[in-house]
This record gives C-alpha cells, sequence and structure tokens, in this order.
C-alpha cells in the first residue's frame, strides 16, 4: 500500500520538514522495502502537477535517469521507458523499466510497473499546501518493493 502523506497531522509532516527536506527508509532484514521523501517546493499546485506529469523532462532533473520516453497515453494514464544509469570510476550499470502513471485527483499521481529491470515498483508523488495553503507545497514521492531482477 503506498504512503499517503495527507493521512499524516499536519504537526509531524512540519516537523519532518524542519530542514527542509527527509527520506524515510524502510527495510526488512537489510533488504529495501520502500523510500519516501518529501521537499518543499515553493510553487502553487498546478505548477507541481505540471512538472511531474511532463515524463519525458524527468530527465533534466533527476541526475541519473538517462532516458525517460513517453511509450503511449490512454486517457489520463501514461506509460514511461526509463533508463537509470549510475556510473562509477571502475564499471558502469544501467537499469531500463517502463510504468504506468495515472493521476489520482488534483494531487496525486501514482505509478505501477509494467517491465523492465525491477520485479516490482510502484508509488505514488503526492503534492499538499502546509499550514492550509499559507506555506509551500510538500512534494513526496513514495515507492515501494524495488526489487531488481
Amino acid at each position: 500500500m503506498a504512503f499517503d502523506p495527507t493521512e499524516l497531522a499536519p504537526a509531524a509532516l512540519a516537523s519532518l520538514l524542519e530542514a527542509g527536506s527527509f527520506v524515510l527508509v524502510e527495510d526488512d532484514a537489510g533488504k529495501l522495502v520502500r523510500t519516501t521523501s518529501g521537499i518543499v517546493v515553493d510553487v502553487p499546485p498546478a505548477e507541481c502537477r505540471a512538472v511531474i506529469e511532463d515524463y519525458a523532462g524527468y530527465k533534466s532533473w533527476m541526475p541519473q535517469l538517462t532516458r525517460s520516453d513517453v511509450v503511449s497515453r490512454k486517457g489520463n494514464a501514461a506509460e514511461v521507458a526509463f533508463t537509470l544509469s549510475f556510473r562509477f570510476s571502475v564499471f558502469s550499470k544501467n537499469l531500463d523499466y517502463t510504468l504506468r502513471y495515472k493521476p489520482k485527483g488534483d494531487v496525486r499521481v501514482e505509478w505501477e510497473r509494467l517491465d523492465g529491470d525491477f520485479e516490482e515498483t510502484y508509488g505514488a508523488w503526492s503534492w499538499i499546501p502546509l499550514e492550509r495553503g499559507k506555506r509551500p507545497r510538500v512534494l513526496v514521492d513514495d515507492a515501494g518493493d524495488f526489487v531488481a531482477s
């Protein structure tokens, strides 16, 4: 089940964001199960949504992403092919995968794995107002079950 930041008490979310960003890591006996990260972004919800739904533009702000191509669109859903590239001094590794993105209301876009180098992955981008809209929004990236095949 994906994490829903709107279920957090505002004080708990504000506490997580005191440093400006947070990353929560859930593991099971050393195996990565889920990551959740959040950051304060000083933009209106519509602008946040526009960036998240510009799937082909992901490589411009995700450093290890070398490919993000929209493969198809059906209604408001999009299938997007990605390549993550990790380069180290003595070797490099690429992970290729395809996700289906589906907007859920005005403040959330969920994704699920279709194929590729992960056996399973799913998650969501969510953006919510802080202090009843008086503060910048929080962008939360929640992803679970990163199992590389």
